[in-house]
This record gives structure tokens, C-alpha cells and sequence, in this order.
């Protein structure tokens, strides 16, 4: 009788502990170097949105905020994936923090807008040159090459932050200080740094519009030669809407 109840106790406290310990293997926000990825379906995280879009993320974060929500870097494409960007994006996750398809991903940063890779595409993480991607046929498309400092590893933040650290955990490189076509809670477009429109909202290629911040306040230009003014607006909140029909 002792052993029975001794068995059903155990067995129960096994059921309560798997209840409330959902598996995480698939959440690890952070690697070192040296690690490489391929791009390709053998990826053990390949989300495919149905008819839309894939999505075959490397790092993830469940954001704590908010629930059913994380940040993930990975290779996205839009249907029919002939060409895959190194995005970071905004993902809805079930309650286990897998992927859900409820919601597609938001793109909110993306490596290499002008020279998108394809299948077999490679990313490298190293600790002389950080990360480096390079086009299923060897070409390098995109680095962040010429650090000051040896990496010690990479880490996706609570805020869509992707960093670069050493081994004092210090920041060496951050996807922040490089806007691409948005800006997240947390984040801070500075003097010198430009976000530009895609050209659609399937194609993540650098469009003809984006935003600057100069000294006398945040501008909008057309990129032509010379670029065009068409929005301004100043410290004190006037906005000016330009038309230069």
C-alpha cells in the first residue's frame, strides 16, 4: 500500500512538473562562436506560413511583455522563395513559445536588402569578423567585418536588438546602430542614420523613400539626384508637408 501511494505520488508530481514546464530546447537567444548555419529546409526551425511566407529562425526570444510574441533573426522569404533575406522579425508563438501561423512575421530589420540569397546561403559567426553571409556560391553579401574587438558570441534582446558581445559581455556590434525600413520600441534614429522604405510590401529591396534626422529636425526625402525634400518636421512639432509638383 506505502509503495502504491509512494508510485501515484511521484507519478503525479512527474504530470504537474511536465504541466508547467513547457520544452525550450527550440528558445536559445544567444550563441558563440564559432557557429555556421545553412540555409536550407534542413533548418530545425522552418515556419512556413502557408502559401505566404517561410521563415526559418536561428535565435528566438518569447518577449515577456507580451504574451504569445517574440523576437527571432533568421532567413525570411516571401512565396515563392526564390530569394531570402537575414531578417529579424516580430512572431507570434503558441503558448510552448513554438510558432504560430496565426499571424505572419513583421520584418523589422534585414541584413542584406540589396543582395538577397538563396538556397544554401550560409551565415558564419566568427571571432574576427562577427557575422558573415555569404551566397550559396561562395560570394560574400554582407558583414560586419572590421570590429575592434574579438566576439564571443551573439544574442537576440527583449527588444529586437541583435548584439554582438566580447567576453565581458560588452557590446561590440548592434543591429540598432544600423536601421534598415523601421524602428522599434527602444531604438533611436541619430544623426547619420537614415530608415528607407522597401519598395513593397513584398519586396524588402531599399524603395525611394526615407527618413534622415538633421540638425533642425527629422526629414523625409525622395532619393534622387540631388534627393527631394517632401516632409519636415521640427523639435517644436511643426510639421511641413512639401509639394514639389
Amino acid at each position: 500500500m506505502a509503495l502504491t501511494l509512494s508510485l501515484a505520488i511521484v507519478a503525479l508530481l512527474l504530470c504537474f512538473s511536465f504541466s508547467v514546464n513547457p520544452q525550450t530546447d527550440h528558445i536559445y537567444p544567444t550563441v558563440t562562436a564559432p557557429t555556421s548555419w545553412t540555409n536550407s529546409p534542413s533548418l530545425p526551425n522552418n515556419s512556413a506560413f502557408g502559401s505566404a511566407e517561410n521563415f526559418r529562425y536561428l535565435l528566438l526570444l518569447p518577449l515577456k511583455s507580451i504574451t504569445s510574441m517574440a523576437f527571432a533573426i533568421g532567413f525570411y522569404c516571401s512565396q515563392p522563395c526564390k530569394s531570402y533575406f537575414l531578417s529579424i522579425c516580430i512572431m507570434a508563438t503558441d503558448y510552448n513559445n513554438y510558432y504560430s501561423d496565426y499571424y505572419l512575421p513583421v520584418v523589422i530589420w534585414s541584413a542584406n536588402r540589396a543582395h538577397p540569397v538563396s538556397e544554401n546561403a550560409t551565415l558564419q559567426l566568427t571571432s574576427k569578423d562577427g557575422l558573415t553571409l555569404c551566397d550559396s556560391d561562395g560570394s560574400q553579401v554582407w558583414s560586419t567585418s572590421g570590429l575592434n574587438r574579438a566576439v564571443t558570441g551573439i544574442n537576440i534582446t527583449d527588444i529586437g536588438n541583435l548584439v554582438l558581445f566580447d567576453i565581458n559581455n560588452s557590446t561590440i556590434w548592434q543591429s540598432f546602430d544600423h536601421p534598415t525600413d523601421c524602428l522599434v520600441m527602444g531604438q533611436t534614429l541619430a544623426g547619420g542614420m537614415n530608415i528607407t522604405a522597401n519598395s513593397s510590401s513584398t519586396n524588402f529591396a531599399e524603395g525611394q523613400f526615407y527618413l534622415t534626422i538633421l540638425a533642425n529636425g527629422l526629414y523625409g526625402f525622395v532619393n534622387s539626384n540631388p534627393p527631394v525634400v517632401y516632409y519636415s518636421t521640427s523639435p517644436n512639432g511643426r510639421n511641413n508637408i512639401v509639394d514639389n509638383t
